[in-house]
């Protein structure tokens, strides 16, 4: 197997594929008028850096806001990166517009959809 394709062995989600994500019990739900959803990210089983408690630096997979907020700071970064004079609410019209729905899930649990970084990225000019 490539190094390239490490993630292949460990059974993480394809990218590249809608059909493989899904929104966790867990997530943040739409319940009333004052509560809205931008977008969704990947937040379950999120190979991330994790500490032992012998101090060594390892990997596992995680859960939870503390994985899916990075990816939507990450892209955020990036387009502001690509225009500097982007504002909040530009970056946050760019998320949603170039978010792709997670099909047969209700907006009111996803948003937009799908946060994906290569669509934001081709959107910023």
């Amino acid at each position: 197997m490539p190094a390239t394709a490490w993630w292949y062995a460990c059974d993480v989600t394809d990218p590249t594929n809608l059909a493989h994500f899904y929104i966790a019990s867990f997530s943040s739900r739409k319940t009333r008028a004052a509560h809205y959803l931008d977008v969704a990210a990947p937040g379950v089983r999120v190979l991330g850096p994790y500490q032992i408690n012998s101090g060594q630096l390892s990997y596992y997979f995680l859960n939870g806001t503390s994985m899916a907020s990075p990816h939507v700071a990450g892209i955020v970064a990036l387009i502001t990166q690509k225009k500097s004079s982007l504002t909040a609410g530009e970056a946050e019209t760019i998320l949603q517009d170039t978010a792709l729905p997670i099909p047969g899930v209700p907006s009111e649990v996803q948003g937009s959809g799908l946060a994906h970084a290569d669509r934001a990225l081709a959107t910023t000019n």
